[in-house]
């Protein structure tokens, strides 16, 4: 009977942990803001394994590193000012690179753990348990909780299994809010985009000065939807028209602002004391 009682007590456990997951997902898929999102899923993972201390690292892809994202324990502000992680590297290192999550009984006894955290810390790790953040068949970055050895508790091969099914659905929101993130970035480029396009071209002259000898004619292209060309034209009181063609060298916003400014010097020493002159190159 007192086995059977445990059983009923660790199912209705079970039971609970699923739902919970279920609400998690959820909650999770509702939330956009990064930042917020990667607390939520840390302050869940602690509250729903029971953890005394648990962290995030994500995926740098340009560096192929770890970074420590969110750490929440005693000691949560040291660990995120250590260094970045290698894949392969470390304890979490080694479940990016091989993708499968572990569970270690005693962490000390692995030969990838890095007990220099702990030095540093003050914390002794004892159990954990480290899963990938997977999205769509692709890793994203890892999360791991952890018992002290203080407390002398274990994780299960379900406790792991659970976890597991929590990180699939962690990556999958943090996936979208990168996307969204990207999204809200892109529109905001629009955004400036379309504000500077006519303001690049009110720095250009609405028409070619008209000449009975000659024709002029001038067409600015935007390397993509602003910048090119920046181009004027002067006319010197004795009706003879030249015209300079001011360059900008890319499409950045700021050299068309400085060739706006340097045609209106111009303009200013051409009505006060004609064009300059430029030395002959042959």
């Amino acid at each position: 009977m007192a086995e059977t009682k445990e059983e009923i007590l660790e199912l209705k456990e079970r039971v609970t942990q699923l739902e919970t997951c279920y609400q998690i997902t959820s909650l999770l898929n509702s939330e956009l803001n990064l930042g917020k999102l990667l607390d939520s899923i840390m302050e869940i993972a602690r509250t729903v394994m029971k953890a005394d201390a648990c962290s995030l690292l994500l995926l740098d892809e340009e560096t192929n590193e770890l970074v420590f994202q969110v750490a929440l324990s005693d000691v949560s502000t040291e660990i995120k000012s250590m260094a970045r992680l290698k894949v392969g590297q470390g304890i979490a290192g080694m479940v990016v690179e091989t993708g499968d999550p572990l569970i270690l009984d005693d962490a000390y006894t692995h030969p990838k753990f890095n007990p220099a955290y702990d030095k540093k810390t003050g914390f002794n790790t004892g159990v954990l348990v480290c899963s990938p953040l997977k999205a769509k068949d692709k890793i994203i970055g890892v999360c791991q909780i952890i018992y002290s050895k203080e407390h002398k508790k274990t994780f299960s091969e379900r406790d792991k299994d659970l976890f597991a099914l929590f990180c699939g659905s962690a990556a999958l929101a943090i996936r979208n809010a990168h996307m969204h993130e990207a999204l809200m970035e892109n529109q905001r480029l629009e955004k400036d985009m379309e504000f500077a396009q006519p303001v690049q071209k009110s720095f250009l002259p609405e028409f070619p000065p008209k000449h009975d000898n000659f024709l002029f004619a001038a067409k600015a292209l935007p390397a993509k939807v602003v910048g090119g060309d920046y181009y004027d034209f002067f006319q010197t009181s004795t009706e003879t028209s030249r015209k300079f063609l001011i360059t900008s060298p890319n499409s950045l916003k700021t050299n068309w602002i400085l060739s706006s400014n340097t045609a209106s010097w111009l303009r200013l020493h051409i009505n006060r004391v004609g064009f300059p002159s430029f030395p002959n190159h042959h």
